[in-house]
């Protein structure tokens, strides 16, 4: 097994690989607004949170990704796809679902734990494999088992940060059926949606709200503890 520091490091690596293949997105009032959203899950999970990096890159293909170290990412088309803040929610806390359970690194073999050794630039398949497969194009899927664990975790944690759990639904179906229209022939799906299958026995679970996590909603919002992050 790797060691959570090194596979920590990775993550960090494999973050700025990707930063530097792409482009960040400079628009202030978003990148707040996609914090705002991190920031209320991260506070919600069950032990002293530490710190989480959130990027956003301007890419206009919805997609996200949860990479080891607490490193999430997110594109600007997928701010497009989801709309409002419950919605992006059920996205960044299944990718943080995914990191908490321990899923971004359990797909390590022994060689590519060996290729984080030195300096040099991570393979494809090593950001594969620490939960970036999504953005180096690699064949690589969650098991159904993996998904069904992050969908209830991440629906449990939506309804302690005071997002709708019933928003999980509807977003995951809505990138099921969403093809890229400009400059596409419009077969693709996400690339997000090839590393996390959305099929209709997924759907039916994430329709099936656990009471705990609708209880916790509805405190939230009894107490006026909604969060209030505006929109992208």
């Amino acid at each position: 097994q790797v060691p959570p520091e090194r596979l920590a490091s990775a993550g960090a690596r494999a973050s700025l690989q990707i930063q530097r293949h792409g482009e960040l997105l400079r628009e202030l009032g978003t990148t707040r607004y996609v914090r705002c959203v991190a920031d209320a899950l991260i506070q919600a999970i069950p032990a002293a949170p530490a710190d989480w990096e959130v990027v956003v890159m301007r890419d206009e293909t919805p997609d996200a990704w949860a990479l080891t170290g607490r490193r999430l990412g997110v594109t600007k088309g997928l701010l497009r796809v989801t709309g409002n803040q419950d919605r992006l929610a059920a996205v960044l806390a299944h990718g943080i679902a995914h990191e908490m359970l321990g899923h971004t690194g359990a797909h390590v073999t022994a060689s590519v734990a060996a290729s984080f050794e030195g300096d040099a630039a991570l393979s494809n398949e090593a950001i594969a494999a620490i939960g970036g497969a999504s953005q180096v194009g690699a064949g690589f899927a969650y098991s159904a088992s993996e998904e069904a664990a992050a969908d209830a975790r991440a629906l449990a944690l939506m309804g302690a940060a005071g997002f709708d759990p019933a928003a999980a639904a509807p977003v995951w179906a809505q990138l099921q059926a969403f093809r890229v229209r400009e400059g596409t022939s419009g077969e693709r799906p996400p690339p997000m949606l090839l590393v996390h299958p959305t099929d209709r026995s997924r759907l039916q679970g994430l329709r099936t709200l656990p009471p705990a996590a609708l209880t916790a909603f509805d405190t939230a919002r009894l107490r006026n503890q909604r969060p209030a992050c505006g929109t992208a």
